[in-house]
């Protein structure tokens, strides 16, 4: 037999068995027992986690940052901090992009004074050149770093994405998700030519060929990643969002 616990009762013994699997039934929830709140149930049903967009903002100065927002942040004049909300709801997200490729030479800093930031009660100094993230607030544990995969970036104006296949040179359009087939041949695609900020698209090498057979992005006369020059994408299997940041900054990726 396995796993037998014994209770001793009087002079004799009670032998229990111990079952080998435990099912779901087994847990009785009540007011008090309970895996999520009432609070976390209504702040998601509310959009405050899961798959909630971001509308991305453009900043490049010190200000108090919104939930549920994306910042594409410039501190190519200087280093500043970003305080993060101060009494956030749990699955509260913030998404970072680093505009204009320095937060290596000039840091940003995200500062909340009150709850930790990954485990620590300091600030978080970004200096990592074209770093992009997302923070959610968990509640107890403060702010960590996000790593979901149903996260998307949305604009005012585009909720979805509308996703195509292409397997020729193509005029990219603002909100669309390209489904890139470059099996038969390198593919360039022309981004957009006057694009907003927080305008975004979508690349997939749906077939596996971008080390073979290149996607050349062409800007259009805007920086990619701040060089005005074609981006060459030649990794195998790889899918990617560029965000259109402003004319100084141009196009930012983000995995």
């Amino acid at each position: 037999m396995e796993y037998a616990d014994f209770i001793i009762s009087g002079s004799g013994g009670t032998e229990y068995l111990h079952p080998a699997t435990h099912p779901a039934s087994m847990i009785t929830g009540d007011a008090s027992k309970r895996f999520v709140s009432d609070t976390q149930i209504s702040n998601w049903n509310a959009g405050g986690g899961g798959g909630v967009g971001l509308d991305y903002e453009f900043i490049n100065s010190a200000r108090l940052l919104e939930g549920n927002m994306g910042y594409i942040v410039d501190t190519t004049s200087s280093a500043f901090i970003l305080n993060l909300p101060v009494a956030p709801s749990v699955g509260t997200r913030i998404g970072i992009i680093d505009a204009g490729s320095n937060f290596d030479v000039n840091n940003m800093t995200l500062r909340s004074p009150s709850v930790p930031i990954a485990g620590i009660l300091e600030d978080l100094v970004c200096d990592i050149k074209n770093v992009s993230f997302k923070l959610i607030y968990t509640g107890l544990t403060g702010w960590q770093v996000d790593r979901s995969a149903d996260v998307v970036i949305n604009t005012p104006s585009d909720e979805g994405v509308n996703w195509v296949s292409i397997s020729t040179n193509t005029i990219i359009e603002n909100g669309n998700g390209y489904m890139v087939d470059s099996s038969t041949g390198p593919i360039i695609v022309t981004l957009p030519s006057s694009p907003s900020i927080g305008d975004r698209v979508l690349f997939v090498d749906v077939t596996s060929s971008f080390d073979i057979n290149n996607l050349t992005i062409n800007g259009n006369g805007q920086k990619i990643m701040g060089l005005l020059e074609n981006m060459i994408v030649d990794t195998i299997n790889v899918s990617f969002q560029l965000v259109f940041a402003d004319a100084t900054n141009g196009w930012r990726t983000l995995i």
